[in-house]
């Protein structure tokens, strides 16, 4: 019996040893991007939201042409979506005319002043002001795959998303 037992006990130990083996190999092979559609981008915040994978890939327009949009994969499949445009009037993201494609739609809180911004448990809209001929700048972020928890998702979406918004606007020229 005593014989049996560390049999048991050794093949459970081998197969929760090959079991963490496979979990260790979902990580990220690819280089974080610095820069995402023209954007200057922190590997760090940016790193939050992109998934596991060997090969990342971006297909963008220039920044500087509105609309602009930018999608990036890994491993051949879309993980974030990207679009920036300039825009004459004020749209505000909470509006329902504006609702679509958001689940679990929330405004976004603590962004810079003068901005606002919808958050959804993938997609996020912020809207903010621009010195330009065009006087906002709209920026929608899809993220495809994150976190599993969806609280810290959402902050990692928000998080990007103000970040990318900021870079944008230094694209676009603003000075506000």
């Amino acid at each position: 019996m005593g014989r049996k037992l560390r049999l048991i006990t050794a093949g459970l130990t081998s197969c929760a040893l090959m079991s963490s083996a496979a979990c260790s190999s979902a990580q990220i092979e690819y280089e974080i991007p610095g820069v995402i559609c023209n954007v200057k981008v922190d590997k760090k915040i940016t790193s939050r939201i992109l998934p596991p994978g060997k090969e990342i890939a971006e297909r963008s327009g220039a920044l500087k042409k509105s609309p602009s949009s930018c999608k990036v994969g890994v491993d051949k499949k879309l993980a974030l979506f990207i679009s920036v445009y300039q825009a004459q009037q004020y749209y505000d993201p909470m509006d329902p005319l504006q609702s679509h494609g958001f689940e679990n739609r929330a405004q976004m809180q603590d962004l810079p002043f003068g901005w606002t911004g919808a958050l959804g448990d993938n997609d996020s809209t912020i809207i903010s002001k621009c010195s330009t001929d065009l006087p906002y700048v709209l920026t929608e972020v899809s993220v495809k795959v994150g976190d599993s928890d969806t609280s810290q998702r959402r902050k990692d979406i928000q998080n990007f998303a103000t970040h990318f918004t900021k870079g944008a606007k230094t694209e676009f020229d603003c000075t506000e």
